[in-house]
């Protein structure tokens, strides 16, 4: 034995001299071929504590990053849900790694649905061997298993976290509802497909135009993925509603007599955009529980955000994006046309300052309710402003000057269902955009073809 191959074993009897209770360290895992599985992550010492039940068919869920615009993915959530649904109907494990892209989801989804799981930690590669023994000889791990850095030299692959590896190549079976094209996952995938320890059907992929890795790995005998009829996410939209008087900006200010000059302008514009995450009035649990649930509604982007508005008839108070915490609406002062036309995609926030959807509301009845006009200036002056002044504070700006929003804020909800069709009017960017909203708006829907 020469002493590449000593030094595992070597490893191993430093760690089993320790005499930890409630576990055992092994030289790579129970039943997994030594081979297969240094393949991918490289020759480990690991940590499985007692209460961990090393039970195949392991199954495994891996997936590039999903993106922050959650509500976007509801065919991601409906294939999660498919593959834990496969994973409880074969009797089989769910292997999670910790740290993933994917593994928060995963681990909910688990939780919810009461599927038997085990999670796997896979220690950094450049963490010293003897500092992780020290680690888990304090703190041993009772719930999950751990895996060593690298203690000799394996084929392993250099350029893909190893953590993303250990699911790969350890599960039986591997789900792969999102496949960036050059990613560590779609390498990965391909370093298993062209292995032939491993029976290439035993990976299965998304079918879906942004996997578009897909086609050449099942080429290769990896299975294609569809959301089954059962599980497939719709999106309700109401039928269209015939209506009367959908007019452009000009043809309503000339029908009730008033005028889109910046000193005449009578309106207070509020513009939708698209959700990020929760909405105001949901809590991030309940958020989540949603999209886990395959309750969320599939629609995004300002329309969607709009319709609820009119569903529900209210526009909620948020303080996400003032300072302090008292939930106000933004509204601006700026004729609609203005505001539209100099709109900017602000790249830092990933989005535009303004879109062409959303509410505008006499500015005489805001103020009735409390409307007021935003209060610009710099940290100086916020310090000197009255506490309940301070809600309406808008920082000035320095490389660009927020004042030209003409902000209003009001420090509560709207409710929407006591303002007479005269005093608003909703508007769009097409008429194709008009029959998802038409059943719930009781004002004039303006086109402004932005």
């Amino acid at each position: 034995m020469n002493a590449a191959e000593s030094q595992p074993l070597q490893r191993l009897a430093q760690a089993d001299a320790l005499h930890l209770p409630g576990g055992r360290f092994t030289l790579g895992l129970p039943d997994a071929s030594r081979h297969a599985a240094a393949a991918g992550i490289g020759n480990s010492i690991c940590w499985i504590p007692g209460s961990v039940r090393w039970r195949r068919p392991f199954y495994a869920v891996v997936s590039s990053r999903i993106g922050r615009h959650l509500h976007r993915r509801c065919d991601w959530f409906a294939l999660l849900r498919q593959a834990i649904a496969a994973t409880q109907q074969d009797g089989a494990t769910l292997l999670i790694s910790d740290g993933t892209a994917a593994a928060p989801w995963i681990q909910r989804a688990a939780d919810r649905f009461a599927c038997p799981a085990i999670t796997i930690c896979v220690s950094p590669d450049n963490e010293d061997f003897d500092r992780w023994l020290s680690r888990i000889q304090k703190h041993p791990p009772g719930d999950r298993i751990v895996i060593s850095p690298p203690i000799a030299p394996s084929t392993a692959i250099a350029d893909a976290p190893r953590r993303d590896a250990v699911a790969i190549f350890l599960a039986d079976r591997v789900y792969a509802p999102l496949v960036s094209s050059g990613g560590n996952i779609d390498r990965l995938l391909d370093r298993r497909l062209a292995d032939r320890r491993w029976n290439p059907a035993s990976v299965w992929i998304a079918i879906d135009p942004k996997n578009r890795g897909v086609p050449s790995h099942i080429d290769r005998g990896a299975v294609g993925w569809m959301i089954s009829a059962g599980n497939d996410p719709v999106a309700v939209t109401p039928a269209e509603v015939p209506r009367e008087g959908d007019l452009s900006l000009g043809e309503l200010l000339s029908q009730r007599g008033e005028s889109d000059a910046a000193d005449r302008w009578p309106y207070l514009v509020h513009c939708t955009r698209e959700r990020d995450g929760a909405w105001p009035d949901q809590s991030e649990v309940d958020f989540h529980e949603e999209l886990l649930s395959g309750d969320c509604n599939c629609e995004s982007g300002p329309l969607a955000t709009l319709r609820r508005i009119l569903q529900t008839g209210r526009l909620l108070a948020t303080d996400r994006l003032t300072r302090g915490s008292q939930p106000v609406v933004c509204l601006s002062a700026r004729p609609l046309a203005d505001l539209l036309g100099g709109r900017v995609f602000r790249s830092h926030l990933g989005r535009w300052d303004y879109e062409p959807y959303g509410i505008a509301i006499h500015r005489s009845l805001l103020e009735t309710q409390g409307g007021r006009p935003a209060i610009y200036g710099d940290a100086d002056d916020f310090d000197a402003l009255p506490p309940a002044d301070r809600t309406y504070f808008q920082d000035r700006g320095t490389t660009h000057d927020w004042r030209l929003e003409k902000e209003w804020r009001i420090a509560a909800d709207i409710d929407l269902t006591t303002i007479a069709s005269h005093e608003a009017f909703v508007f769009v960017r097409s008429v194709r955009d008009l029959p998802p909203i038409a059943r719930y708006c009781r004002w004039p829907i303006v086109v402004v073809g932005v």
